[in-house]
């Protein structure tokens, strides 16, 4: 029987990536957490593959479109689903750049699992 799922979530405010990983928690969910995406590129590669990863947008230094560019061309990692979490762009838009699906921010944590578990 395989493990849980292994969700890396990609938030710069520590408070939502906080509230984030205690939802995904609840669930029994395995979550790995980083502040920006180059910390989130470099546990990606120390690290094992994620099931999942929940990415917000809007993040100091490398932003969630520069991480997805990287994460899209990497052969080991194109694969992993990404969920774009944030309070800009669409659902359109962030599937057009390589994202899986859109959660808009705000949201509550019955979407926010409805949405993972269709796709962890």
């Amino acid at each position: 029987m395989a493990g849980p799922a292994r969700i890396l979530v990609v938030e710069d405010d520590p408070e939502v990536r906080s509230a984030i990983k205690m939802v995904l928690e609840t669930e029994a969910y395995e979550v790995a957490e980083s502040g920006d995406g180059a910390d989130a590129l470099a546990k990606l590669r120390a690290s094992p593959q994620p099931s999942l990863i929940l990415l917000d947008l809007m993040m100091p230094g490398m932003n969630g479109w520069q991480f997805m560019d990287e994460v899209r061309v990497h052969p080991g990692l194109r694969e992993v689903p990404i969920i774009v979490v944030s309070a800009y762009g669409s659902a359109d838009g962030v599937r057009s750049v390589g994202a899986t699906d859109y959660l808009k921010k705000p949201f509550d944590p019955e979407t926010l699992l409805d949405v993972v578990s269709r796709h962890a």
